[in-house]
């Protein structure tokens, strides 16, 4: 009978430690980095560049959607910021261009996983469109569950 109860007590404590040890669950965030009408032809040096906040991550996920009136596609040119506010575009870790087309015709979504290297910031500082365009690029990071 004492065997039982200590067999009962280390299943118990057991358990508990066990349920004390789940990983917090995550959550992903989905933040818009642009939307509007891509007016510009060629490429275009952004007098605002474009700027994600992906501090704390080990890949970023982009999603472009674009609209034209025939078959639209953008080039998105990236560069990486340690501090939000110095841009490096020559580093050899600078993504290459995300071409983004419209395959079925007027409308095109992609969606990319870029890994971060441990930067702070990705930053697009030109888009090259062949022809007017709606578009929206957008961004998850990883949250945890406060």
């Amino acid at each position: 009978m004492k065997n039982f109860f200590l067999l009962v007590i280390a299943a118990v404590a057991l358990a508990g430690l066990n349920a004390s040890a789940q990983v917090a669950p995550i959550y992903y965030q989905n933040t818009t980095a642009q939307n509007n009408t891509t007016t510009f032809i060629n490429t275009t040096n952004l007098a605002t560049p474009i700027l994600m906040d992906v501090r704390k991550q080990n890949n970023v996920v982009l999603f472009a959607s674009l609209r034209g009136t025939t078959t639209p596609t953008n080039s998105y040119t990236f560069g990486w910021s340690e501090d939000g506010s110095t841009i490096v575009t020559n580093a050899a870790d600078v993504p290459s261009k995300w071409i983004v087309d419209a395959p079925s015709g007027i409308t095109g979504n992609r969606t990319t996983n870029l890994a971060t290297l441990g930067h702070g910031y990705l930053v697009v500082v030109a888009i090259d469109a062949s022809m007017q365009n709606t578009n929206s690029l957008k961004y998850n990071t990883k949250i945890q569950a406060p």
